[in-house]
């Protein structure tokens, strides 16, 4: 399989749309594109980075026994992807603290540079057919609280996608 008919089979789409049929149910929530952190303010001239995060995917985890949990999934689809964003590590760094446990989502192309490449203490999934866990993260006992607004963001993201995904059932 070539690089290009890689990357249409996996694009990000149908991985997240993989992931959230596998991990969306009666006690967990998948929702996507989330942010965390606070843009500058406009005073501040000429700042090429910023202070926002986003990753692909929030998954809650509601566990009244075991106590809910936060899972942070980044989706790479091509090998320059993950390589990219393991070489700038901000935005995973940011996101570890405030999740229990941190995932990197790739296709089953890319499982064996996956493990070799993501650092230990990050997760690996796998697609094939269905996202499964090849790596478990190391977990994050107290991730500090996520604020307020990362928390609405994350509301208005489910409500819209739940209400496109029921909408896509009734046609």
């Amino acid at each position: 399989m070539t690089h290009d008919e890689l990357q249409a089979n996996t694009s990000e789409e149908l991985l997240f749309r993989q992931l959230y049929s596998n991990y969306s149910g009666q006690n967990t929530a998948v929702a996507r594109h989330i942010s965390v952190g606070e843009p500058y303010p406009k005073w501040v001239a000429n700042r090429t980075d910023h202070t926002i995060r986003r990753i692909d995917a929030l998954i809650i985890k509601r566990n009244v026994t075991k106590g809910d949990s936060l899972w942070g999934v980044e989706i790479k689809t091509t090998i320059a992807d993950l390589r990219d964003e393991l070489k700038n590590p901000d935005k995973t760094k940011t996101w570890e603290q405030y999740v229990n446990a941190f995932y990197f989502l790739v296709p089953k192309e890319l499982q064996d540079i996956a493990l070799v490449e993501i650092p230990a203490h990050y997760g690996v999934m796998v697609f094939d057919k269905r996202v499964s866990i090849k790596r478990r993260a190391i977990l994050n006992k107290i991730p500090i609280p996520l604020p307020l607004d990362t928390w609405r963001r994350a509301i208005e993201k489910l409500g819209k996608y739940q209400y496109q995904a029921i909408e896509k059932e009734l046609k």
